[in-house]
């Protein structure tokens, strides 16, 4: 049976700065967006208000933006245990890593067993593992 991760789903306070990031920075496709209802919400995430939601795409990759349209985030839900990063799978990470650099991306280089391993963060603070498939 063949598994995947379908998409990861970020909380949003500013998404006029973080969906530039992912589209213009990044590369992602932005494929529409629509409302979730604030019942939905509450059910799924506990999280009483109604959202937008915001998709984007990089291959196989989705990232689900939530917005909530009134309040602020830290209104409406208790801070998440045991997030720590995603990874982001690209051909050519070297190559991937310099366009980011060129972009203005700030990446950390972390020197492994015989391999670097690199990391960036998007305008909110959320941190990306940049790995080759």
């Amino acid at each position: 049976m063949n598994r995947e991760c379908n998409h990861i789903g970020l909380f949003s306070q500013n998404p006029g700065i973080l969906v530039p990031f992912y589209t213009e920075k990044l590369g992602f496709e932005h494929l529409g967006s629509k409302s979730i209802s604030k019942e939905w919400m509450t059910q799924i995430f506990g999280m009483p208000a109604a959202c937008q939601l915001i998709k984007l795409r990089f291959g196989s990759a989705v990232v689900e933006i939530f917005v909530p349209q009134s309040g602020r985030l830290d209104d409406k839900i208790t801070p998440s245990q045991g997030y720590n990063h995603w990874g982001l799978g690209v051909e050519d990470k070297e190559l991937f890593v310099r366009e980011l650099e060129s972009n203005g991306v700030p990446v950390l280089k972390l020197e492994g067993t015989g391999r670097f391993i690199y990391f960036i963060k998007d305008p909110e603070g959320n941190l990306i593992e940049i790995y080759e498939k």
